[in-house]
């Protein structure tokens, strides 16, 4: 990360001897850091928390259930016949699938929450960093946070297009 954030200083130093006239503004935030102090953030965890808890409930019910059945199973099993026991037993095999299924769904949902939740807090950090930048007239914003990156960047400074063409790309 420092190796990045240190060639983007060197480029941007070798621009702006390159164009004494033409000065740029570079500015940095942690964005964990301010993330992790947000109220939204705190109540955010409080309802996945909740969520969470929630699945682990349900799934409890659904093992102490299966544990029941196979436990009753396991007691019976030499006097039962053997077609009843195959009965169980294909019982005993889908509930097992129904609880690997439904782990596999409560994790997808618990993400799936996360993200709706996540959302509109990393949007309000987003505008509220490009805000600062375009009323500080910064022409960058780093992420000093371990694998961070630029956040802001002014559109003039944009050269996408010349290296394209550079290159021969459409």
């Amino acid at each position: 990360m420092r190796n990045v954030i240190y060639s983007l200083l060197l480029v941007v130093a070798t621009l702006a001897a390159g164009n004494a006239s033409a000065q740029i503004k570079l500015g940095h935030i942690n964005t964990a850091t301010l993330i992790e102090k947000m109220p939204d953030v705190t109540k955010a965890q409080d309802s996945l928390k909740i969520f969470n808890e929630q699945m682990q409930k349900q799934y409890q019910v659904m093992a102490d259930e299966f544990q029941k059945k196979l436990d009753d199973y396991q007691k019976s099993q030499a006097a039962t016949n053997p077609s009843i026991r195959e009965i169980r037993e294909k019982e005993l095999q889908d509930m097992q699938t129904r609880i690997q299924g439904f782990e596999q769904t409560a994790q997808e949902g618990l993400g799936k929450e996360r993200e709706r939740l996540m959302t509109p807090i990393m949007k309000k950090v987003q505008d509220a960093i490009t805000a600062v930048a375009t009323e500080g007239k910064y022409n960058y914003v780093l992420d000093s946070t371990q694998g961070g990156g630029v956040l802001y960047a002014l559109e003039t400074q944009d050269i996408t297009d010349k290296v394209k063409a550079k290159l021969g790309i459409k």
